[in-house]
């Protein structure tokens, strides 16, 4: 997945290095959280290469799973 490779601990959890930063992403069913310099760009490269579609941009996380964060 676009140089990320499954933890072994999880495989729901990918995680790369990119310049000397390690970037995730959280893969549950359809839901995915990211931890990475630029989430943007990221979504992006995934919507333009791949056709996914998002409902909201990538931004500060406020929930995920129905778990509020703040």
């Amino acid at each position: 997945m676009i140089g990320f490779t499954p933890c072994k601990a999880d495989t729901d959890v990918w995680i790369r290095e990119m310049d000397g930063i390690y970037e995730f992403i959280c893969v549950y069913i359809d839901d995915l959280m990211m931890a990475m310099k630029d989430p943007a760009a990221f979504c992006e490269l995934l919507k333009s290469k791949h056709g996914y579609k998002f409902k909201r941009d990538a931004g500060d996380l406020k929930d995920h799973l129905g778990c509020d964060f703040s």
